[in-house]
């Protein structure tokens, strides 16, 4: 099967591939406000609060995405094809900042290129690969608008509930597992989609855009583990989405991200 790599076209006119940014997703997640979740989450609001007090943290994050060959005459004898990638970065809450270092685990990220470091500072990205300097990129064309702001898949959370408290290694965890909605996911899509080209003045002010099927054909869940100090230890997604136009593969991917190294609060 001739599949477009995840990590295919990683750097092309300084754009990156909204699949890459989105390990950031699970990373981020809680820099930003939870308020999509309800009063009722007291156990996710609690968490946010704890880490948004801390000066910064530490994470680890693994995304792993398999592309599925759907079950056409073309596509006999095909079988389904992984690609993994893993995240490890600093966030600096009151500085505003964070580093990521993205590498491959099981190929190459781009032409025999292994490792891509991403820096935020302010509000401006910049990217270098190995051996490289550092270059600028604007946010609202360098990134996703998915990836762009990772509150946006929050806002697609739904049924939020508790799992219990989880054992191990003589700490305790509270885990609380939700959905995720894909046809909220697809207007929260949208609408920043509206803003970013509005700002760059590619549309006019009023203007609605079309639906996006894509994104409304995603579906998938989460789990999130509270430590005893109330902080997120771990965050784990899954989301299942739909063939892209003229392709005849769907695409599974889901995340592990463990934070550590909470400083200062």
């Amino acid at each position: 099967m001739n599949r477009p790599h995840l990590f295919s076209n990683l750097l092309r006119g300084n754009r990156l591939l909204s699949l890459f940014v989105l390990a950031a997703i699970g990373l981020l997640l809680f820099l930003l406000p939870i308020r999509a979740w309800g009063n009722s989450q007291g156990a996710l609001a609690s968490a946010y609060q704890r880490l948004t007090q801390l000066d910064g943290y530490s994470f680890v994050s693994r995304v792993d995405q398999t592309t599925h060959p759907l079950p056409t005459l073309a596509n006999v004898g095909l079988s389904s094809e992984p690609s993994s990638l893993l995240v490890e970065g600093t966030v600096k809450q009151r500085a505003n900042q964070a580093e990521l270092q993205i590498r491959e685990q099981n190929g190459y990220l781009l032409d025999g290129l292994r490792q891509v470091e991403l820096r935020v500072d302010e509000g401006q990205v910049w990217a270098r690969a190995q051996g490289q300097a550092w270059q600028a990129l604007d946010p609202t064309q360098a990134l996703d608008n998915a990836a762009n702001d990772p509150s946006l898949l929050l806002q697609a959370a739904r049924n939020a509930r508790s799992l219990g408290v989880e054992e191990r290694l003589g700490q305790h965890f509270q885990r609380i597992a939700f959905d995720l909605d894909g046809v909220a996911w697809a207007a929260v899509m949208r609408n920043a989609l509206q803003r970013a080209m509005i700002r760059r003045g590619e549309l006019a002010p009023g203007t609605v855009l079309e639906p996006l099927p894509y994104y409304e054909g995603m579906s998938g869940a989460g789990t999130l583990w509270v430590n005893e100090q109330g902080l997120p230890q771990r965050l784990t997604l899954h989301m299942v989405y739909p063939p892209l136009p003229n392709e005849s593969a769907y695409r599974e991917i889901e995340t592990t991200t463990d934070f550590s190294r909470w400083q200062g609060g």
